[in-house]
């Protein structure tokens, strides 16, 4: 909370980047069982990745929000390699692609994932508008004028008063 007050804005980030960098408990038990695997083939790839995978996640909001995208995708695979199953994360990603290609007025990257992200994010959470917005976008991008449309609508039945959604349904037209 405190990253979204301005004047306290400072302490939030350096007590996220302090947890984002300090190890767990998880962490150094994880560094144990890698030393004890020196001699043998390990079954996954090394993961470097430290801290609290909530810090992470919530330092690239941050960064998406203010336009660090590089900062950002580099907090969302910290985040995503210590729990891979995080569904926010997914989420996360799919936005921080969209508002990349908004700055930069370019294609969005990784338009088929970023389409299975959301799908993936929508079976767990069903009543997410912004994700089922995302989704339409995408859709819009990729040529499904009508599927970006029943996803759009999705959207706009969940947070009818979202101007947003008027206007994007109103340019998928």
């Amino acid at each position: 909370i405190q990253i979204r007050i301005p004047e306290r804005r400072e302490i939030g980030l350096k007590t996220l980047h302090d947890l984002a960098t300090t190890p767990t408990a998880a962490d150094q038990k994880s560094e144990a069982r890698q030393t004890k695997r020196v001699g043998e083939d390990a079954e996954q790839l090394p993961n470097n990745a430290l801290g609290n995978p909530i810090a992470h996640r919530i330092l690239a909001w941050d960064h998406i929000q203010h336009g660090e995208f590089e900062e950002a995708f580099s907090e969302i695979g910290e985040a995503a390699s210590l729990n891979p199953r995080d569904m926010w994360v997914r989420y996360y990603l799919s936005s921080a692609k969209y508002r990349m290609a908004q700055t930069k007025h370019s294609d969005m990257l990784g338009l088929a994932n970023m389409m299975l992200d959301l799908k993936a994010v929508l079976e767990w959470y069903p009543e997410m508008a912004d994700a089922y917005d995302l989704l339409a976008l995408a859709r819009t991008a990729g040529g499904g004028p009508s599927a970006a449309m029943q996803a759009e609508r999705a959207a706009m039945d969940l947070s009818p008063r979202e101007e947003r959604y008027v206007l994007h349904l109103a340019e998928i037209y």
